[in-house]
Order: structure tokens, then sequence, then C-alpha cells
């Protein structure tokens, strides 16, 4: 028997070594094509490390209000997302699909195909980032996890607020996220029926730490410029991935000094503003890690009034007339 060649799995790297009576080869494709005689015992000596992405940093946005916003009221409610937290979690703290859009242009929503296990309680989030766990370019309003059907799977879209504009060709990513972690009540996102998706792949984030190992992809649809763009919907009979989250450690939020109410991922302080310009500063603590962002905005709430009053009959100015004007806020 002529052995000619062996393979190591896609996802990891690694080498091999093949022993026996007549040679050594430290190759995993033998090139020399060594004989097997019957009987003969081989030895294999594999040594695999799969690739694994390193764990992102801490990181936090400030989504309202927006940066360079106007505002006629203090104090204003300033909140965010905090993302990449550290917690307890493992299998399903959260799933991605990478994708390649097809046309340019700002990156409207995202539709997953979805299906409700138990009762979950929480919302679930989509954030789109150009790297695999990091800081998100756009992310989607909550969506009830209890609200999603749990008979048959059902297409969810998830809006953007701000949609990103996206370049054709380039590579995003969809990450799903939920609130907390509940490996009971869960939420299933379901896998394409083969390997039919070329410009991206599933990735999963176990452990804090993420990774790619799958021969099948995402369901998803991806609209650009208000229309469809990609849509992968020929989903698989198989055992779907479940969603089950983590749960978070504990942080501290500050909003320009004050205390911020956290919310799983999301926080919001209620902040006094002067007269004018502000500038916003929000920070994050978790262990030994921190975090910012920073908005400028301007609150206006005084200015004056000039004018003559006239007289409605004769059309003449009232010299003795005035106005009185009073400050709301005051």
């Amino acid at each position: 028997m002529i052995l000619d060649s062996l393979s190591i799995s896609s996802g990891y790297t690694g080498t091999l070594t093949i022993e026996n009576d007549l040679s050594t080869t430290g190759d995993a494709n033998i090139s020399d094509n060594n004989t097997i005689a019957a009987g003969q015992t081989m030895t294999f000596d594999v040594q695999m490390t799969r690739t694994v992405l390193t764990t992102p940093s801490l990181d936090m946005n400030i989504t309202t209000p927006a940066d360079g916003a106007e505002v006629n009221n203090t104090p204003v409610t300033v909140s965010g997302y905090l993302n990449n937290l550290e917690g307890n979690g493992g299998y399903g703290e959260s799933w991605a699909q990478s994708f390649k859009p097809i046309s340019s242009g700002p990156l409207d929503s995202i539709s997953l195909l979805l299906r409700r296990i138990g009762a979950p309680d929480d919302e679930l989030f989509v954030r789109i980032t150009t790297e695999i766990g990091g800081i998100p370019i756009a992310e989607s309003g909550g969506v009830s996890a209890g609200s999603i059907g749990d008979v048959t799977a059902e297409w969810r879209n998830f809006s953007l607020s701000s949609p990103p504009d996206v370049t054709a060709g380039n590579t995003y990513y969809i990450e799903l996220w939920r609130e907390k972690k509940d490996s009971n009540n869960y939420i299933e996102w379901f896998k394409l029926n083969a390997d039919a998706y070329a410009d991206g792949k599933i990735f999963d984030r176990k452990n804090g730490l993420w990774s790619s190992n799958y021969t099948k992809e995402f369901t998803f649809k991806v609209y650009v410029n208000s229309a469809l763009d990609i849509e992968q919907n020929s989903w698989s009979a198989d055992t779907q991935p479940e969603l089950y989250g983590y749960d978070y450690d504990p942080v501290t939020v500050y909003v320009n000094g004050v205390p911020a109410t956290v919310d799983n991922i999301t926080f919001f302080a209620d902040v006094p503003l002067n007269e004018g310009q502000n500038t916003i500063t929000a920070t994050v603590t978790q262990g030994s890690q921190e975090a910012s962002d920073i908005i400028d905005i301007m609150l206006v709430t005084k200015g004056s009034i000039a004018g003559t009053v006239i007289d409605s009959t004769t059309g003449l100015p009232l010299q003795s007339a005035y106005v009185s004007v009073t400050d709301a806020l005051t």
C-alpha cells in the first residue's frame, strides 16, 4: 500500500511526524510515497493548535445625544452601550457572521432567521464591526427575545439608527448579542443547509475568545441603500447554534462625574449642563480595564428678542409699548 498524503482539519495549524522502520518524514504531505508493508506499525505524532483570536479590549459608545447635537434642557440624559465586557460564560456567549456587501452605501438594517427556546426575558442586539470583536461602527436597537416565535424560525429585522457607510467587497461582521446569560431560555440562529456563502463564515465567542471552525454559514439578509443587498435563506434542519449569553463582571460607569445606571450592556445618566458648549466624558471601569468616550453638545436656553410693537389701526409704532419674555427654565 502507498501512503500518499495526510491532511489536518481546517482551522488548525501544527506539525505532523510520521515514523516507521523505513523513514521519518516531518511533512503532512509525504512526497516520496513511502511504501507501507502489510502489518507494519505506523506512529503518528500530531501537534495542532486551533487558531483563536485575542480577547477584544473593553470599549464604550455614547449613543444619545449625538456628538455635536444641540439641546434645550438641562439636565440631559446621556446613554450608550458597553462593549466586550468580561464575565462568566462559555459556549454561546455571542455569534457572528462575516459578509461582503455587493453594493456601497448606507447599511440600513440586518435580518436574521431566529427561533425562541423557552421564555427569555431580555433583549437582543446586533453590532456591525470591521473586525471580529472590534469597536462597532453601528448598533441596532433592542429586539425582545420573548417576542420571537418558538415553533418555526422567523426573520427578525434589526434596524440601525445611524446607518454606517459600507464599501462593496470589504469584509464586515454581524455580531448577535443578548443582555444576559440564560442557558435554559435562549435564541437559536439558523444556519444555511450547505457551505453556500463563499464571502463569509461563522464565528463564536467562548470564554471571551472569538474563533471560527465551521463548514456552514448563518442565514442573514443585508439591506444597503434601503434595498436588499444579500440574502442567504436556505436554512438547515440541523441542530442550530444557541445564543446563551454570559454574566458580566461588575462595572462602574461615570458620566461627567455622575454615577450612571448600568443595565447589562447599556448605561444612562442625567447630566447637568452649562449654557453653551459642553464636553461629555463617559468612563467605564471593569477590573483593571478602563475605557471612555467623549462627545460635545450645545445647550441653548437663552437669547434675546428685538422688534417694534405696531398699532394695528394706524400701522404706526407704539413708542411706549414693550414686550416681556420669560425664560422657561427660570
